[in-house]
């Protein structure tokens, strides 16, 4: 015997009603729960996310099978960003492709473009590249910390402060204020995670999306949705961000050995 039924939302757990009068079932008894459709999607792994919509799902499976086609050989493919985020406003997927073959990317983001429908933002790296950049770079962490994955991450994150690397990182943030009324609401948000992740990156806080968020409302005093929106009062707002700048640049400074640092900022 077999009954069909939808899957409710609870408070505390989703939960499954079947009717009173029924035959089998008894109360108290154990049963296995299954689609009554087969799901097309195929299994990956999900890093830090609870539940995803399924058409998102969807599109991962297709960007999936897409990559699969063209790069045969690869380590692992990472799905990562807003895309990942509660809803569906977004324009674009963030793809990280694990593979040692080199790769003519502008075919690869084509063929997913028409395949999904969404812009791809393709990034292609060696296993190795990948390494060095999670242990040394910010942006590698935020993106771990949230992703959905083709194979199953193994990596153990050792952080490492090279100066030479953060430099170069801090550097994209440095002229957000000098930019002020060019910028777009998401790059002034891109840029003021970046300078942010950053500083938490060498205090060894953790790095997550929620992490960053709430220390940009700490700092700022304001919610992130206000820089996306473009809703800022430009003074206020740089200063505090040269100050944090100028604070973080220093700490970078104070990493180089034997004296050989250039002038503070001040």
């Amino acid at each position: 015997m077999a009954i069909i039924a939808k899957i409710s939302k609870g408070t505390l757990m989703d939960q499954i009603y079947i009717p009173k009068n029924r035959i089998g079932f008894d109360v108290g008894s154990y049963v296995r729960i299954s689609p009554a459709v087969a799901e097309p999607i195929e299994r990956f792994f999900f890093h830090n996310i609870r539940s995803l919509e399924k058409l998102k799902l969807k599109v991962i499976d297709d960007v999936f099978s897409e990559i699969e086609k063209i790069v045969v050989v690869y380590d692992n493919i990472i799905v990562t960003g807003s895309f990942l985020e509660k809803g569906f406003n977004f324009e674009d997927i963030d793809i990280i492709v694990l593979t040692d073959k080199k790769i003519n990317s502008a075919i690869v983001e084509l063929e997913l473009s028409k395949k999904t429908g969404i812009k791809p933002h393709l990034i292609f790296l060696s296993n190795k590249e990948f390494l060095k950049g999670v242990t040394n770079i910010p942006a590698y962490e935020m993106m771990l910390a949230k992703c959905i994955t083709k194979r199953r991450l193994v990596y153990r994150i050792e952080r490492k402060l090279d100066h030479r690397i953060l430099d170069l990182e801090l550097l994209k943030s440095e002229n957000l204020p000098l930019n002020f009324d060019s910028l777009n609401g998401k790059e002034k948000y891109n840029l003021t995670r970046n300078l942010i992740a950053i500083s938490l990156f060498m205090k060894n806080e953790k790095l997550t999306k929620e992490a960053v968020d709430g220390e940009i409302s700490r700092i700022f005093k304001i919610k992130p949705d206000t820089i996306k929106a473009n809703m800022l009062q430009k003074k206020s707002f740089s200063e505090i961000f040269r100050k944090i700048y100028r604070k973080t640049y220093n700490e970078v400074l104070n990493l180089i050995p034997n004296g050989s640092k250039q002038k503070k900022a001040s």
